[in-house]
């Protein structure tokens, strides 16, 4: 026999920074980008294989790096870099390709990458002190 007693309905998520695009919940802390980045050790960024797929836009191998030598899961890249785990999966098993810049920005924004990485992945780098030969305006 099927019961009919109603379903009780869903709680409220009425915090909206705690919602992801098709309003579920991500049931962790969010940073102001809206994910939570990777803690990754300092010297993951220095070894040379992570180097070299970075050098040639290699996010499959990227990833399958991040998990080797930081432990991370593929549900953890996902929520810190804004993509499914599932895309994760597809992407680190060669069935998918990242190319669009706005995805490799939030790869790098959500793995943490330092300005160095960033620059070899082909991105601008977000801090300004690179930029020697731009000096502050004084015209007001």
């Amino acid at each position: 026999m099927i019961s009919t007693t109603p379903r009780s309905p869903r709680p409220e998520r009425s915090d909206p920074s705690l919602q992801d695009h098709r309003g579920g919940s991500y049931r962790g802390r969010v940073s102001a980008n809206g994910f939570e980045p990777l803690r990754l050790p300092a010297d993951s960024w220095s070894r040379e294989h992570v180097r070299s797929a970075l050098r040639v836009r290699d996010i499959s191998s990227l990833f399958r790096l991040l998990k080797k030598y930081a432990g991370v899961s593929q549900t953890q890249i996902g929520f810190a870099v804004g993509l499914e785990q599932g895309y994760v999966s597809k992407i680190m098993n060669g069935h998918r390709s990242v190319v669009a810049i706005d995805v490799l920005d939030r790869i790098a924004v959500g793995c943490g990458m330092p300005d160095a990485c960033r620059m070899l992945l082909g991105l601008a780098p977000r801090g300004t002190a690179w930029r020697t030969d731009i000096a502050p305006s004084d015209t007001a």
